[in-house]
């Protein structure tokens, strides 16, 4: 295992997470800036939430039986990104979810 490696591998991780951050800043300045915040701050709230999810479980599989609010957002942000929201926003909700691993296949309802 090269060193130099680990080091790049590192870097683009932390630059990958500064942008994500930079990213997620900017949404919700917009978000503000167009008077969606409250949807904007709903949005964020569940995707942390997913986010403690995967942490706590190692994965993005919401059973319906942990919680059926979390779950029912989770499986919903395919249709939902790619249908309704206005196309800052899509990009910007798709980064986020990018980021954590977010699956865009069909899944299998639990």
């Amino acid at each position: 295992n090269d060193p130099a490696d680990a080091d790049l591998q590192e870097e683009e991780a932390t630059e990958s997470q500064n942008d994500f951050c930079e990213s997620t800043t900017n949404y919700a300045t917009t978000a503000r800036q167009r008077g969606t915040g409250k949807q904007a701050a709903q949005w964020m709230h569940f995707f942390e939430r997913l986010k403690l999810f995967q942490e706590d479980n190692g994965h993005l599989n919401v059973p319906r039986e942990y919680n059926l609010t979390l779950y029912n957002w989770a499986v919903n942000q395919r249709h939902q990104l790619t249908k309704h929201a206005p196309k800052g926003y899509r990009k910007m909700r798709i980064d986020a979810l990018n980021s954590i691993g977010y699956s865009w296949g069909l899944r299998r309802p639990h």
